[in-house]
């Protein structure tokens, strides 16, 4: 399949911070549109995702990936490839996709009564890092989920500014379309074609998490395997 093409949502704020004044310092624009190719951060949150299987030690893994693959009706040329990610219906920003869990980190704030944020870097052919948030004594249910091949399904998210994951993880795709929601936050979906890393993008991710390890003093691990009467 060479149609590589995703639908995802970007949040209002980050959005805006793109925007473009003109000489008087009105807004005239975003500096993001039709036909740019810029950096994204693609991320889903782990509320929003279903996994519906991870490896398994006792090889029954991939019967059960091949009846999913069967109740959600993918093509089998992408099933038979090892990682994909594919929109499951016309600029929709519900995916499916299937990868490998390259590692899992955790960043503990300082702060009292802050929550730890728990991310899983995947290689689903581009990069995709899942999110979850938990309380500083609880472990997360991504923790056991590293250097597994995952498939599952989710909304997809994306940053076109500051990302504040704790992987940095960018990808070069050239915008296919551009729609404000009428919503309270105002977020905007976007059509993206994600194109090779050498790609020159021109507009790139300016992370934030080390200005927060700063200001809130984060400390970063690898997470480790879950005991099962700990996962949130």
């Amino acid at each position: 399949m060479n149609d590589r093409r995703v639908t995802l949502t970007v949040d209002g704020s980050d959005w805006d911070s793109r925007q473009a004044y003109g000489p008087s310092g009105n807004i005239i624009g975003n500096q993001v549109g039709i036909g740019s190719v810029v950096e994204l951060q693609l991320t889903a949150l782990c509320r929003e995702t279903i996994l519906y299987d991870q490896t398994s030690r006792n090889g029954r893994v991939a019967g059960r990936i091949i009846e999913a693959r069967r109740r959600l009706a993918l093509d089998p040329a992408v099933g038979d490839k090892g990682q994909f990610l594919v929109p499951l219906g016309t600029r929709s920003t519900l995916v499916c996709f299937q990868g490998h869990v390259k590692t899992v980190r955790r960043a503990s704030f300082e702060l009292e009564g802050s929550k730890d944020y728990v991310n899983a870097l995947v290689d689903c052919g581009v990069p995709i890092v899942l999110e979850d948030q938990v309380s500083s004594r609880r472990a997360s249910v991504l923790s056991a989920l590293k250097e597994q091949e995952i498939l599952g399904i989710c909304m997809l998210w994306g940053w076109v500014s500051s990302p504040d994951t704790i992987f940095e993880a960018p990808v070069k795709a050239k915008v296919l379309s551009v729609n404000r929601l009428n919503n309270p936050s105002g977020d905007v979906l976007l059509t993206i074609d994600p194109r090779p890393p050498t790609v020159q993008a021109e507009r790139w991710l300016g992370y934030t998490l080390l200005s927060k390890n700063v200001a809130n003093k984060v400390r970063i691990q690898d997470e480790f395997s879950v005991p099962e009467d700990s996962v949130a």
